[in-house]
C-alpha cells in the first residue's frame, strides 16, 4: 500500500522514529530538560499534521461528490465478506494515529482525555474536510480507528516514561570486591 508515495514501511519507520525521539527527549532528571524538549516536539508534531494532511487530503484530487458511511464497523463486515483489503487499511490507520497520541502525552500530560480530545478534533476535521472537498470517504470506522491509534501512542507515551523514570532512579547495587570471595 502506497499513500501518496508513501510506503509503509517509511510509515511505520516515521512511528516508531517518532516514539523513540520522544522518549529520549524526556529526561526526569533534569528539571529544565522537558521544557527544553517541548520546542522539538511541538516541531515534530507540526511536521506530523502535515505528513498526515498530505496523505489524508492535500495528495488526493477531488471526485466531485460528496461520499459518506455512516454505518459503524462497516469496513469488518466487508472484508469478511468481500474485501479483506480493509483490514490492512484499518491497521494502518491506527498505525498513524499512534505518533499523535504520543506527543499530545508529551505536551499535555498529564491527561489521556486531553489527549483523546485534541485527538478526536484533529482526526474529526481530516474526515470533515475530506467530505466538504470531495476528497475521501467520511467514515466512522476511520474516526474510531484513528482514536484507537492515537490512546496506543498516549498509553505506549506513559508507559516509556514510567519505565524510564523507574530505571534512572532506581538503585543498582554495587558489588563490592569482597562479593567474589
Amino acid at each position: 500500500m502506497a499513500l501518496a508515495g508513501i510506503t509503509k514501511e517509511s510509515l511505520v519507520l516515521w512511528v516508531m522514529t517518532s516514539c523513540l525521539v520522544l522518549v529520549l527527549a524526556y529526561r526526569p532528571s533534569e528539571k529544565d530538560r522537558r521544557k527544553r524538549a517541548v520546542p522539538w516536539v511541538l516541531a515534530m508534531l507540526t511536521f506530523y499534521i502535515l505528513f498526515v494532511l498530505t496523505i489524508t487530503l492535500f495528495s488526493r484530487r477531488s471526485k466531485g461528490h460528496t461520499a459518506y458511511i455512516l454505518d459503524v464497523f462497516w469496513s469488518y463486515r466487508a472484508a469478511l465478506e468481500e474485501k479483506p483489503e480493509l483490514l490492512v487499511q484499518n491497521f494502518w490507520n491506527i498505525v498513524l494515529f499512534i505518533p499523535n497520541g504520543a506527543m499530545l502525552c508529551f505536551l499535555l500530560r498529564p491527561g489521556w482525555k486531553k489527549t483523546a480530545f485534541v485527538s478526536a478534533a484533529f482526526t474529526i476535521s481530516i474526515e470533515a474536510a475530506q467530505l466538504f472537498t470531495c476528497r475521501g470517504l467520511f467514515e466512522l470506522d476511520d474516526i474510531l480507528h484513528n482514536m484507537a491509534g492515537a490512546m496506543i501512542g498516549y498509553f505506549l507515551c506513559r508507559f516509556a516514561l514510567k519505565t524510564r523514570k523507574k530505571i534512572l532512579f532506581s538503585t543498582v547495587p554495587v558489588l563490592h570486591a569482597d562479593t567474589y570471595k
